[in-house]
This record gives structure tokens, C-alpha cells and sequence, in this order.
């Protein structure tokens, strides 16, 4: 069992109980999918068959799923899209993949973003749920910059349980905020901004990963 999941069970659940009011842990908000999402558009320019099998391949690589692509829905002429059009990848982790993929998120990839001054506390939509998006695909340490034919953004999103964007709220500052202050060795939480001294040792553990892996590489 990953240690988030054992974390949820054994700290996060009796801590929302307590919290909520409630004895019913089914009735608690809890994770229960990450969708990750790629948008391809034709505006890019380039070939855009080429684009979705460069993408599929990264967020293969990321997710260790392969996505599906997602059409459009009805013909836009302004973004010169037909319906049918592939228009995204989509990627769906439930159970022991979704830990894992979370803690990968909140243990190395947060913490190696540059000048990463937090996550903001108001990502939710009205049915609770968290999206986090990356301008930059190459924040994943699995992704070699070397190795693509340009960046490329995408959208992480949460999916909770329940309806209620303050309990999901909740749910995610008991489970997430401590591994990410243990992430970037310093006092700092998750919903809130960095120091400007933190961030500047931040940058520091990313130069030395970066430069070690160069060096493991040759």
C-alpha cells in the first residue's frame, strides 16, 4: 500500500471526523481518481497527428497509462476545428496508481518547479474538485527536454468524493501538506507561498539533481 494511502486511512480520516463531526468514514471526502489532460490545438502549428503521438508517448511515460484522445464535440471555424477533431489526450488514475501518481506530484515535482512559491488555495470547482496546471511538461523528472520536439502544458486535476470545495479543502491540507513541507525540507505549507530564501534552496536541490544526472549519464 503507498504511504499516502496508508497516511489517508490511519492520520487524514480520524483527523476529518474530528474535524467534520462525523463517526460515518464513508460520508468523508476522500481522493478518488487524478485525471491528467493535454490540449492539442491546431493554432500550434506543425502537424497535429505528430503532436498527439509525441504527447501520448510522454504521458505514457509520466502516468504509466496510456491516454485517450478527446474529440471535439461540435465544428468552431474561428480555432478551424471540425467535430470528431482530436482536440486532447485525457488520462484517468484511480486506486494504487493515483497514490502513487500523487506522491510523485506532491514528493518531486512541486518541489523541482522553478521559483515554486506554492499552490493556490482556491483551485476548486463547485463539485470539490482540485486542478493544478503545469506550463511546462518537463517538470516531470521522467520527461528528458532533450528528447522533445517542444513543451508543452497540461492539467492535473483532483477529483474528490464529495460536492463540498471546503471539505475537499480540507481533506487535501491533512494529507498533502505535511509530505510537502517534508518534500522541500523547510517549514513551508501547501496552500501557502515560499519564502524567497526557500526558494532559493529549492533551485539549489534542483542544480544538483540536474547536474548529477548529467554526470550519471556520461
Amino acid at each position: 500500500m503507498n504511504r499516502l494511502q496508508t497516511k489517508y486511512q490511519t492520520d487524514v480520516i480520524p483527523a476529518l471526523q474530528k474535524e467534520l463531526g462525523r463517526t460515518n468514514i464513508l460520508s468523508l471526502p476522500k481522493p478518488t481518481k487524478i485525471v491528467v489532460n493535454v490540449g492539442i490545438s491546431k493554432r500550434e502549428g506543425g502537424d497535429t497527428s505528430k503532436t498527439l503521438e509525441s504527447m501520448t508517448t510522454q504521458l505514457m511515460t509520466i502516468t504509466g497509462q496510456k491516454p485517450k484522445q478527446t474529440a471535439a464535440k461540435k465544428s468552431i471555424a474561428g480555432f478551424k476545428i471540425r467535430s470528431g477533431d482530436a482536440v486532447g489526450l485525457a488520462v484517468t488514475l484511480r486506486g494504487t496508481q493515483m497514490w502513487e501518481f500523487m506522491d510523485k506530484l506532491i514528493s518531486i515535482v512541486l518541489p523541482r518547479m522553478k521559483d515554486f512559491q506554492g499552490v493556490s488555495r482556491e483551485a476548486f470547482d463547485m463539485s470539490g474538485n482540485y486542478s493544478l496546471g503545469f506550463a511546462e511538461q518537463i517538470v516531470f523528472p521522467q520527461i528528458e527536454y532533450d528528447k522533445i520536439d517542444r513543451v508543452h502544458g497540461l492539467q492535473v486535476t483532483i477529483v474528490s468524493s464529495n460536492h463540498n470545495k471546503d471539505e475537499s479543502r480540507k481533506m487535501l491540507e491533512l494529507s498533502l501538506d505535511q509530505e510537502l513541507r517534508a518534500a522541500i525540507d523547510e517549514s513551508s505549507i501547501i496552500l501557502y507561498s515560499i519564502p524567497t530564501e526557500q526558494r532559493i534552496r529549492v533551485i539549489r536541490v534542483m542544480v544538483r539533481a540536474y547536474v548529477a544526472g548529467k554526470n550519471k549519464g556520461k
